[in-house]
């Protein structure tokens, strides 16, 4: 299995390496590999895996607003979600096959 740095996968992102620890302490995603000096190795799938997962609970979550929209403490409840969310989109759709993005 061929691992990828957290710097070649923060830069394919377009996140920072930061983010990607912050995801890491977050339980978001973990690296597959961590080496001796503390330097974290993803695996491919494990990050298309993430992409899914954050994807499915996107589409989960649009489901709920809709049937919540008219229960207004349900909006003040999930927005916080929604921003997370966005920020994670945001993150994630930077990570596009074909559009000149090498593995």
């Amino acid at each position: 299995m061929e691992y990828l740095s957290s710097k070649t996968v923060s830069k394919k992102l377009g996140i920072t390496a930061q983010t990607l620890r912050n995801w890491d302490r977050k339980g978001k995603i973990k690296p597959s590999y961590v080496n001796n000096n503390g330097y974290r190795y993803y695996a491919l799938d494990d990050i298309l895996s993430f992409m899914q997962k954050r994807k499915t609970e996107k589409e989960i979550y649009a489901i709920e607003l809709e049937r919540a929209k008219n229960d207004p403490e349900f909006i003040k409840r999930t927005l916080g979600v929604q921003k997370e969310f966005e920020k994670s989109d945001s993150d994630i759709e930077k990570l596009t096959f074909g559009n000149n993005c090498e593995w």
